[in-house]
């Protein structure tokens, strides 16, 4: 399943009400989530930040949909990405970070830095 914020209308509070909760729905058997963080990305900071954004219940609904057991994520400041029909992910990272390792994922989705 594909889903991504695509433009301003994606942004919206109700729509990530309803899209967040099917994310999670599909991932309850493990899955891979790519979570690109665009190309103002360049600190472990900033992506720290979007991750452990509260919601108005003190949630932090992006944190959680990336921690599940048995989830594979992928991580990058890039400008956008190509998925090939083989499950190669290739990151547009245009002079931005690129892919995060395991470790640094790991770091930035537990707030460890």
């Amino acid at each position: 399943m594909f889903c991504g914020i695509t433009s301003e209308s994606d942004r919206q509070p109700d729509l990530v009400s309803r899209w967040l909760p099917k994310l999670k729905s599909e991932l309850v058997d493990g899955g891979k989530v790519i979570f690109v963080g665009g190309i103002d990305c360049a600190s472990d900071i900033s992506l720290n930040i979007s991750i452990h954004q509260t919601d108005a219940e003190g949630h932090k609904p992006l944190q959680e949909l990336l921690t599940p057991p048995g989830t594979e994520i992928m991580m990058a400041g890039a400008l956008g990405l190509t998925i090939h029909s083989s499950g190669e992910v290739v990151f547009d990272i245009a002079g931005s970070r690129g892919e995060l390792s395991q470790q640094e994922c790991g770091s930035i989705l537990h707030g460890d830095i």
